[in-house]
């Protein structure tokens, strides 16, 4: 998931804003951060509580801020670069998953790069709206073995 993001970094770039939705325990977190340069600003948003703890204690830095809050709550006052996605879509009523998917978009500079997966179980797109912007503006689905659950990675550009 945080290829695009290295790629982006391996060829230079201005500082980056940087955001990911539902970390969980840090799996992607611990790759986003490892990336992370000084003048890059990472933001973090985390619905549970436990979570939230976890990466709160795990993962800090003048350029990190970590957000215990749903994502359709969050109003950073500024838009990203990157948005890296852990969030089940297809395990949220599809008005939920459609207005964190507006919100998402919301959240999105112009030529930004937005990054998520499916569990191989749940390949499928189920919604509507996510679909549209999946067909829309999907540049790369990859296929994650390793992962467990295997899962497609989806990388959209805007």
């Amino acid at each position: 998931m945080t290829n695009p993001l290295r790629k982006t970094l391996k060829h230079g770039s201005k500082p980056l804003k940087i955001l990911e939705l539902g970390p969980g325990t840090g799996p992607i977190t611990k790759e986003i951060v490892a990336l992370l340069r000084p003048e890059d600003k990472l933001d973090i948003v985390e619905l549970d509580n436990e979570f939230f703890r976890l990466i709160k204690t795990t993962y800090s830095g003048s350029n990190i801020q970590v957000y215990e809050m749903n994502v359709l709550d969050f109003e950073p006052g500024y838009t990203y670069d990157f948005i890296l996605s852990s969030i089940p879509y297809d395990q949220l009523p599809q008005e939920v998953s459609t207005a964190i998917w507006q919100k998402q978009l919301d959240l999105l500079k112009p030529n930004a790069r937005f990054t998520y997966f499916k569990y191989y179980k749940f390949n499928f797109i189920r919604g509507q709206f996510e679909r549209s912007i999946n067909r829309k503006h999907c540049v790369n689905k990859s296929f994650v073995l390793r992962n467990v659950p295997p899962a497609f990675v989806y990388t959209l550009k805007f």
